[in-house]
């Protein structure tokens, strides 16, 4: 686990938090530090954008089984010692070793851990509640907090805004500003002001730079792999610009991605005092691990009884044979499928299940892991083993 650990928070929604955040693990991870990237609350799509910002892809498990490091972290589906406990396994990258089938994992060792926050840092359950905040996550992880704070447009009245948000900080966690959407003369004034008055270091800035946008639909950002599908191709002339994204030449928004974490990695590494940072990151508290159950081995019956319990259903249900224990199993994992937690499956590893990604909108076929499914189904020679498998295809 990284006793070294900060987590960058914002005063709002779209304040920059993602790119920045994107560009200081990049930072980071070019000064030669292991970085583990962190996620606050429920968010699938960040993750993926914190993977590209080092170079680990961008699912959160390849075709091999083996799972990024990392996750979310959310203290209104875990408990304290829960959510150490993620904290503490995010740095075991579960693998395995196709000569001897078996679970490999990596040594949890990391030099920094960076957790993006959630909306703005006092914003939880309804928006009204503390509950599942990025602050409670902090406090709960005894970890130091790095603001962003919007500074186009206004002067000195972003004082107030700072002010607001430590005289709020109960456990005086917020250790750092960065000021973001601010040109480099206005911020060294603005800078010497919130330090002479404020007392807090304010490590950096962001200048307002349209290089570093990155684009919006839905309720969160694009996905990274949604670049060449009908329904976003407008947006993508929209957000990007037909000189960066050109389908004809067969470049994705994932490569445009790519690019602006790497613009806004070298922005940074002249705004933002890196040293700082990670001194800052060093500071946190030390935590205390609780012990780790683990967990035994998932067998027919178990997945019976779970899914006979959460449907309400009383008749047994089984999808594979009767008391066989369930050693692989395939997950859908591509453009259409790419909304997991890593904490799923890397529970799933800690149950003995050999997990296979398959993208299913590419024809990949999977192995079944029971009897025959019947003669409606298209069977084919599986590229995982001796087992009958199911063709899968795009219906589009």
């Amino acid at each position: 686990m990284a006793e070294g650990r900060v987590m960058i928070a914002a005063t709002g929604s779209g304040s920059g938090k993602t790119i920045i955040s994107c560009a200081l693990m990049r930072a980071l991870k070019n000064r030669g530090l292991n970085v583990l990237p962190y996620k606050c609350g429920p968010d699938y799509i960040d993750p993926m954008y914190h993977r590209i910002a080092l170079n680990l892809g961008v699912q959160a498990m390849d075709n091999m089984g083996r799972i990024a490091p990392g996750g979310n972290l959310d203290t209104y589906f875990t408990n304290d010692d829960k959510t150490v406990q993620l904290l503490y396994e995010g740095g075991y990258v579960a693998a395995y070793d196709e000569a001897d089938d078996q679970a490999v994992d990596g040594n949890g060792q990391s030099d920094i851990a960076v957790i993006e926050g959630v909306m703005g840092l006092y914003d939880g359950l309804g928006g009204t509640s503390v509950t599942g905040s990025s602050y409670e996550l902090a406090t709960v992880l005894k970890t130091s907090i790095i603001l962003i704070v919007p500074a186009k447009g206004v002067g000195r009245s972003v004082l107030a805004t700072i002010k607001g948000f430590l005289d709020y900080d109960e456990h005086k966690l917020i250790k750092g500003i960065i000021l973001n959407r601010i040109n480099k003369m206005y911020y060294v004034k603005l800078k010497q002001l919130i330090e002479d008055e404020l007392g807090i270091t304010v490590i950096g800035y962001v200048p307002d730079d349209d290089r570093l946008h990155i684009g919006s639909r839905h309720l969160g950002l694009m996905t990274p792999t949604d670049a060449g599908k009908p329904d976003v191709d407008s947006d993508m002339g929209r957000i990007c610009g037909s000189a960066t994204v050109n389908a004809e030449a067969g470049e994705t928004y994932m490569t445009h991605v790519s690019q602006v974490i790497s613009t806004a990695c070298e922005i940074i590494s002249d705004s933002i005092d890196m040293d700082s940072l990670i001194a800052i990151a060093e500071g946190a508290e030390k935590l205390t691990v609780p012990a780790i159950e683990q967990p035994g081995t998932l067998t027919d019956s178990d997945l019976s009884a779970s899914m006979a319990e959460s449907s309400g259903i009383s008749a047994p249900i089984s999808l594979f044979h009767m008391n066989r224990k369930i050693t692989k199993m395939a997950i859908a994992m591509d453009e259409a499928f790419c909304f997991y937690y890593r904490e799923n499956l890397r529970y799933l590893k800690s149950l003995g299940i050999k997990s296979l990604s398959e993208k299913f909108r590419h024809g990949s076929r999977i192995k079944m892991l029971g009897h025959d499914s019947g003669s409606s189904s298209q069977n084919s020679p599986c590229k995982h083993g001796s087992h009958k498998c199911i063709t899968y295809s795009d219906p589009g």
